[in-house]
């Protein structure tokens, strides 16, 4: 079953279902059983070496958040028309195990999408619920936060001093009314999803 598991993304996940399910984690282990007999282990790595450089190549355009799907499609480029099939599953089974390495990759919901933080640091509770209030148009105002939160100005504005220099956020002082806008880049490729 090794050419099935490396080339069809359902029956991969459905055979990791089948593994949890009786307590057996293939990828716990390069040198074990299943890594050996079904390469499960080395598909993974190489997921995630490839993980790892579309997210830095795109870090200084996402602040080091990119949307699963969005993520899914440019890790499918760069591995070509000719490699195995993969899904947004497979790039999260290989990004938990980047996370036991402790450099800052892991998986988070925004709203009702998944997007993967590729930048150590924590994305509390409050920084989450401005970018779930930004998600809508990829961008807000200090006003329309405050409105839809209930929060005080300065709350609000030190949440967006934060996103502003961990790299998530940008400023725009030219909106014709004058009032300070903060696009949210990583908000972007969620934004053309949604539009396509």
């Amino acid at each position: 079953h090794k050419s099935d598991i490396r080339k069809d993304p359902q029956f991969r996940a459905r055979f990791h279902q089948m593994c949890a399910n009786i307590g057996v984690d293939p990828l716990a282990s390069n040198k074990g059983i299943w890594a050996k007999t079904l390469g499960v282990g080395d598909f993974y790595y190489e997921l995630a070496v490839q993980v790892v450089e579309a997210c830095w190549a795109t870090r200084t355009a996402n602040g080091g958040m990119f949307e699963l799907g969005a993520l899914t499609h440019a890790v499918a480029r760069r591995r070509g028309s000719h490699a195995d099939p993969i899904e947004a599953d497979d790039l999260v089974r290989a990004i938990k195990k980047l996370e036991m390495l402790g450099g800052g990759f892991s998986v988070i919901s925004i709203g009702g999408l998944q997007y993967v933080r590729s930048v150590p640091g924590e994305l509390n509770m409050d920084k989450n619920r401005v970018l779930e209030a930004a998600q809508e148009k990829g961008c807000l105002r200090l006003s329309d936060l405050r409105v839809k939160l209930g929060w005080t100005d300065m709350r609000c504005l030190e949440l967006l001093q934060d996103l502003l220099a961990e790299g998530l956020a940008m400023v725009d002082d030219g909106a014709p009314d004058k009032e300070r806008l903060y696009w949210f880049p990583c908000l972007s490729a969620s934004l053309g999803a949604a539009a396509a």
